[in-house]
Order: structure tokens, then C-alpha cells, then sequence
């Protein structure tokens, strides 16, 4: 598997959420998730807080075929992190499922190495139809479900989705939780009686299971009657709801001051909710907001006072048993994530109470990711504060990792992040940043970060790289930015220029510089080969192979 999944937060991503025993069931809508031989696609969209997660996780734990579980979040708009973690999904049912696809998924950081013009084939269609090849082989029908899709912004994503429902074998039905309709086609598969939808209305509790879903607060029936109206069914608002009535002693003072609309009922019962636990809970939930999951580790990691960061696990634990708004990602128990509307209004509040605080929670969180090896998590924290000085050392030291392992998307949206002129003071940095424009078919952009880097060169003092295990050198950086050029010339089609560059880089290149030195050797290569130059084509050829395979990284090279 490419490293875009390879991370110590990959299993929470696969693992069908637990519930609580005690949760109400769904069975009216369990019962309306059918399977027909002619559905392709079943889809729940509904707003925040209307128990999406909760039914399918309910479902796909009741089911007695094989179910694959994907829980979206940000990062999953990179194309190939996304297909990482849906061929390491299927691979839940099957676990040869996707090993041909695997090997393709480096393809998209060098597919424009072989032409002066984008490939006919493109790159992550040809890994999405081994893909459905490997599917049509499998002997038994199964589910795969891909929760918060609406964190799905790429329209690369959309595209193998459309391709994949457009190509879907009998074998597979696609299960898709949503907050809202995703660009797929939706209309069409309506019209051919395709999918099964569960929206808004479907989601809402009846007064039965609004009943059902308070008893324990022994309520009189006018008082449920009210609560239920007042949320119009929102799972979350009575959840809130009955998490509010425990600071009542009289349920009917709580009646009264309970009014508004959603988001009003919203913004006072989760105030409600967060001012009923103690000063030390309210202060381990607004530090801990700022996290996407959490754990023990690295809760202690970021909360600031001793006496807060010594017992996070047990804190954690309680508000699980507590049902106050934590979502288990595990069966451990070890990995959990806020409920998105109670997070939202934590972090408000944080910025509102504690605004001086977060740069050092931020930063704290960014540390412990990069020693635990997630390193786009500790990205993004550098980015949140923002420490532009710490994600240039963090793009430094792990950025040529990524590009050429295929999170080349990832990083292309990292780099509007830092000024250009921070950019140019740092002769890595502009390597790295040139390598990604060349590598995504923007020749211009490529060849002025190439040239700021050269322009920076004779200042520039080896430094350590750690994603490479050695001290990289400025003479190193400037064979990597003259590789970036003649990549350039090759798009281009410059002719000359590819030959010009190309020899030069490897002159300039060490000797156990494998992975740009493959590049280079196949792009000169290629400039031969549409010569007609057999011999001085198949010598280029022979040297990419063999430094392609001493790198062992982005063996689709050698394939080419």
C-alpha cells in the first residue's frame, strides 16, 4: 500500500463505528435497506446530527454478508489517499481484492513522463478497472460503505465514483452517507430505479421514537410531545435534549426556556450540555476540540497543565460511557472523534475563551503526529496556527516522500499556504515545489521555483532529510532542480533542451540519487526513442530500470 494510508490512524478509518448497547434501533429504516438485484447504490443524506453514521454502523453490524467500512474526512480529497483507503477497505472482504491496483497507484507523480501531452489511459481509471476486474472474480455479493462523503470536494474522486457506478459488477453495492447529494449522477440512477435513498424525513424520530429514545427520563407524554415538535424529530436535538434535562430538577423549567429553531435549540443545548460537567471536563473538552481523533497519547501530548495531561485515556473512557458526544472509532475503544455539531461548538467557544491558547495546543498536536509518523496530520496543524516556519520544515524533511509516493494532490494544496518568497529561501523546499508543478502539467510554475532554487543555491548548507535517512547536500538539490527542468523541456517538447538538461542532471546527480535518476534516465529515454536512437534509448531505458529498482520507490518507472 502506498504510504498515504500507512499511519497509526489507518484502522480507525476501516473500523465499523461501535455503538452502545441501549442506542435505539432503527428497525423501520434497517428494514427499508434492502438489497435488489438491480440497486446500485443505497444513499443516506440528511443534515448533521440525523444519525446517519449511527444506522449504517447499526445496519452493517446486523448484516450477515460481508460489509467494508470507509470514513471520509479532508485529507481524503488527494486521489490516490482516497483510493488507498477503499482498495485497503475491500480488501476487508477479500484481501486479494485490489493487489493489481495497488501497483498503479503511483502512477498520477510521473504519468506525464512519458509524452509531451497528458496519457490517453488515465491513470486512476486504469487502477479503478483492475480494480472492478478483481471484483467481477469475487464469488460472493458485499457491501462497501462510505461515510461523510460531503467531505469530498475533488472532482478526480467524483469521477472514479461516477466511473465505478457506471462499471459496478453485480457483487458489489455502494452504500454512501452524506450530508449532502454528491455529484453522481443521481438523477439517472432515479430514473432507473438504481438506488434506494433515506433523506431528512425518513431520518426524523416519530413521536414512538422520540418515546422510546427519553423514557429513561420517565417525562409525561405532553413533555415528549413538546421536545419532539421542537427538534422536528433531530436525532441530535433530542440526544441534546436529554442530556439537558439532567441538570433539571423539574422538567418543566426546562420546557419553558426550550424554544427556537434548529440551530438556536442547537447553540442552547449544547451550552446547556457544556455547562452541566465539571471545570476540569469543560477545560480537557475545549483543549481537545481542536483534534480531528483523539487518543490518551496524544491528548496528554497537547493539554498543557500537568494535572490535565496525566490521565486522558480515564477521561476519555468516562465521557464514552457518558455518551456526551464522543463517537468510538474502534473496538478498543483507544481512537474516538468528537460529534461534529458538539465540536463545532467547542471550538467556538475555545477561540472565544482561550484564543491566546491555541498556537501551543496547535503546535503540541503538530509534534506528536510527526513522531508518530502522520505527517499530513502534522501539516495541517502547523497550518491551523499558522507556523509557516514549521510546515517549511516539515515540507522539507518529508515532502519529496510524498510527491513521488503518489500525494502529490495533498501537497499541490499545501504550497498557497506559504508565500513564494518564504518558499524561495529555502532550496529543498523550491526542489520539492518545482518537482509537484512539473509532475501536475505546469511547466511555467515548475521552471520559476527551479530557477529560484538555483538563484538560492550558493547560500544554501547541506541539512539532514529525515524521510531519506541521510544530509542532503546543495550540489544534490541542484541535479534535482536541472532533473525538474528538463522534465519541463520534455512537456514542452523541446527536444534540445530535454538532452541539454538531462545530461546535465546527471552529471550533477550522486551516484545513489536512484529515484530522480530514474526519472531522468526514462525521460531522456523517451526523447531518444521518438529519435529512433535504439541503442542510446534502450542504454537510458536499461539505467532507469536498474536505479528505479536500487530506490524502491515508484516502481510504475520501471514498469513504463
Amino acid at each position: 500500500m502506498t504510504g498515504a494510508a500507512n499511519s497509526p490512524l489507518f484502522e480507525t478509518k476501516l473500523q465499523i463505528p461501535a455503538f452502545r448497547p441501549g442506542v435505539l434501533r432503527r428497525e423501520r429504516l434497517s428494514e427499508r435497506i434492502k438489497f435488489s438485484s438491480n440497486t446500485k447504490l443505497i444513499l443516506v443524506c440528511a443534515p448533521a446530527g440525523y444519525g446517519k453514521t449511527t444506522l449504517l454502523s447499526q445496519w452493517a453490524a446486523d448484516q450477515s454478508g460481508p460489509v467494508a467500512w470507509f470514513s471520509i474526512d479532508e485529507a481524503d480529497n488527494d486521489p490516490v489517499r482516497f483510493l488507498s483507503y477503499l482498495i485497503a477497505a475491500l480488501q476487508r472482504v477479500e484481501e486479494t481484492l485490489g493487489q493489481a491496483a495497488l501497483g498503479a497507484l503511483q502512477a498520477p507523480s510521473i504519468s506525464l513522463a512519458g509524452s509531451n501531452s497528458p496519457p490517453e489511459v488515465d491513470p486512476f481509471e486504469a487502477c479503478l478497472a483492475a480494480l472492478i476486474e478483481d471484483i467481477l472474480w469475487t464469488p460472493d455479493p458485499f457491501v462497501i460503505v462510505l461515510d461523510d462523503y460531503h467531505l469530498i470536494q475533488a472532482e478526480p474522486v467524483h469521477q472514479m465514483l461516477r466511473l465505478l457506478l457506471d462499471r459496478q459488477p453485480g457483487q458489489l453495492t455502494l452504500v454512501i452517507g452524506t450530508r449532502e447529494e454528491p455529484p453522481l449522477n443521481i438523477p439517472r440512477l432515479r430514473a432507473r430505479n438504481q438506488i434506494l435513498e433515506i433523506r431528512e424525513r425518513d431520518l426524523s424520530f416519530t413521536l414512538e421514537e422520540a418515546a422510546e429514545f427519553l423514557k429513561a427520563f420517565r417525562l409525561p407524554a405532553e413533555a415528549v410531545s413538546v421536545i419532539e415538535k421542537r427538534t422536528e424529530g433531530w436525532a441530535a436535538g433530542l440526544q441534546l435534549a436529554a442530556l439537558s434535562l439532567q441538570g433539571y430538577d423539574n422538567a418543566e423549567n426546562f420546557l419553558r426556556a426550550f424554544s427556537g429553531d434548529d440551530r438556536q435549540v442547537a447553540d442552547y443545548l449544547l451550552d446547556e450540555v457544556f455547562r452541566h460537567q465539571s471545570p476540569e471536563t469543560q477545560d480537557f473538552l475545549l483543549h481537545t476540540s481542536i483534534l480531528k481523533k483523539l487518543n490518551g497519547a496524544l491528548c496528554n501530548a497537547i493539554l498543557p497543565e500537568a494535572g490535565m495531561s496525566g490521565d486522558s485515556q480515564r477521561v476519555l473512557e468516562k465521557l464514552d460511557s457518558s455518551q456526551l458526544f464522543l463517537i468510538p472509532l474502534d473496538n478498543k475503544r483507544e481512537w474516538y472523534r468528537y460529534h461534529h455539531l458538539f465540536a463545532d461548538f467547542l471550538r467556538a467557544r475555545l477561540m472565544k475563551e482561550h484564543p491566546d491558547c491555541l498556537a501551543g495546543l496547535h503546535l503540541r498536536a503538530s509534534q506528536w503526529h510527526e513522531a508518530a509518523g502522520n505527517i499530513e496530520d502534522a501539516v495541517e496543524h502547523a497550518f491551523a496556527v499558522p507556523d509557516i516556519e514549521r510546515a517549511i520544515h516539515l515540507l522539507e524533511q518529508y515532502g519529496t516522500v510524498m510527491i513521488f509516493d503518489g500525494r502529490l494532490a495533498t501537497y499541490l494544496n499545501w504550497i498557497p499556504f506559504i508565500p513564494h518568497e518564504e518558499i524561495f529561501k529555502h532550496v529543498h523546499l523550491c526542489a520539492d515545489c518545482s518537482w509537484a508543478f512539473a509532475l501536475s502539467g505546469r511547466p511555467d510554475l515548475a521552471e520559476r521555483f527551479a530557477l529560484a532554487g538555483k538563484k538560492a543555491i550558493p547560500s544554501a548548507i547541506p541539512i539532514h532529510i529525515a524521510s531519506r535517512g541521510k544530509v542532503i547536500s546543495p550540489d544534490e538539490v541542484l541535479g534535482d532542480l536541472t532533473s525538474v527542468q528538463a522534465y519541463c523541456a520534455r512537456l514542452r517538447g523541446d527536444s534540445q533542451g530535454v538532452r541539454r538538461y538531462s545530461q546535465e542532471a546527471l552529471r550533477q546527480l550522486p551516484a545513489d540519487a536512484y529515484t530522480v535518476r530514474g526519472v531522468v534516465a526514462l525521460n531522456l529515454g523517451l526523447e531518444y526513442y521518438q529519435g529512433w536512437e535504439w541503442e542510446e534509448a534502450a542504454q537510458a531505458f536499461t539505467e532507469s530500470v536498474e536505479m528505479i529498482l536500487k530506490a524502491h520507490e515508484n516502481i510504475y518507472v520501471a514498469i513504463v
